[in-house]
C-alpha cells in the first residue's frame, strides 16, 4: 500500500478511465435541484439589479443628475427579465450548470463572472440598439454593477442551504475508500468536511488491515471509520451498504488490479473515482 504523502486531489470526471462517469453529488436529484436554484438565482439577481437601480435612479438623492426627466420603468425591468434569461441561458452554455461542474463555489464563481463578462457586452449592446427608447443609461450601467454583488450573493446563500442540507443527512448517499493508508485518510477528511459533495462514508476497503480496524480521520483525530474487508470483499460491501461511490485511493495501485476494481464497480452499479 501506498503512503504517500502527497495531499490527494478529487478527480475530474473526465481523466476517469470510465465509460459514463457520473457526478460527484452523491444524491443526482439534489445535484440537479441545485443547479435549478442556481440557474434561477443567477436570473433573479439581473431583474433585482434593474429593480434597485431603478429605484435609485428614482430618487431624490440623484435628481441633480438625471437626464432624462421621463422614462419607462416597465420597459426598463423588462429589459432586466429579458437580459437575466439571457444570461441564465449564456452561463448555461458555458457549462456553469452541468452537473459534472466542480463543487467549490470559488471555482464556479470565477466561472461565473467569466459569463457576466458577456452578458455586460450584450447589454451594452442592447442599449445602443434602443438607444431611441426612453432607458436612463446611468440607471443601466447601476444595474450592471449591481448583477455581481446580487448573483455571488444568491450563489453563497444556496451553496450555504445546500451545505446545511448535506449536513442534516438529507439526500446523502454512502461510499467507501479503497485503501487506509495516507491518501485514503486524507481524502476521507475532505470528504468530511465537504458536506455539499452529499456523500456519506462507510468504511474503507483495504487488503493490509484486518476486517474490524478503526481508521483514524483528520488532526486531532475527529471520527474513526471501520475497515470492512478487503478488495475480494469489495462486491458484497457495495452491495450491503449500497454505496454509490468508490474512491481508491492508492496512488501506486497497479492498473490491472484498477482495472479490476473498476469492473466490479461497474457490475455492482457504482461510480469508481480513482485518486491519481
Amino acid at each position: 500500500m501506498s503512503t504517500s504523502p502527497e495531499k490527494p486531489v478529487l478527480p475530474q470526471p473526465q481523466a476517469l478511465p470510465l465509460e459514463s462517469p457520473a457526478p460527484l453529488l452523491g444524491n443526482l436529484w439534489r445535484s440537479r435541484l441545485l443547479r435549478l436554484a442556481l440557474a434561477l438565482s443567477d436570473t433573479s439577481a439581473v431583474v433585482v439589479a434593474f429593480f434597485v437601480a431603478g429605484l435609485l435612479y428614482r430618487s431624490d438623492a440623484l435628481a441633480g443628475i438625471r437626464h432624462r426627466a421621463i422614462w419607462d420603468p416597465t420597459l426598463f425591468i423588462t429589459l432586466g427579465i429579458g437580459i437575466g434569461i439571457l444570461q441564465a441561458f449564456t452561463l448555461a452554455a458555458l457549462g456553469l450548470y452541468r452537473e459534472n461542474q466542480s463543487l467549490l463555489a470559488v471555482e464556479e464563481d470565477a466561472q461565473f463572472l467569466r459569463g457576466f463578462f458577456l452578458t455586460v457586452a450584450i447589454t451594452l449592446a442592447l442599449s445602443f440598439a434602443l438607444r431611441d427608447q426612453p432607458l436612463p443609461r446611468l440607471a443601466l450601467g447601476g444595474a450592471l454593477v449591481f448583477i455581481p454583488f446580487f448573483a455571488l450573493l444568491g450563489r453563497r446563500i444556496i451553496w450555504s442551504l445546500n451545505e446545511r442540507l448535506a449536513a442534516a443527512g438529507i439526500g446523502q448517499r454512502p461510499a467507501l475508500i479503497y485503501g487506509a493508508g495516507e491518501t485514503g485518510r486524507r481524502l476521507a477528511d475532505r470528504i468530511l468536511r465537504s458536506p455539499s459533495l452529499g456523500l456519506r462514508l462507510v468504511g474503507f476497503i483495504d487488503d493490509r488491515l484486518p476486517i474490524g480496524t478503526a481508521v483514524a480521520i483528520g488532526k486531532p483525530p475527529v471520527l474513526a471509520l471501520p475497515v470492512l474487508g478487503d478488495s475480494g470483499a469489495l462486491a458484497s460491501q457495495i452491495a450491503s451498504c449500497g454505496a454509490c461511490t468508490v474512491f481508491t485511493a492508492i496512488p501506486s495501485l497497479p492498473e490491472e488490479k484498477l482495472q479490476v476494481v473498476q469492473q466490479i464497480c461497474r457490475e455492482c452499479g457504482a461510480t469508481c473515482l480513482h485518486i491519481p
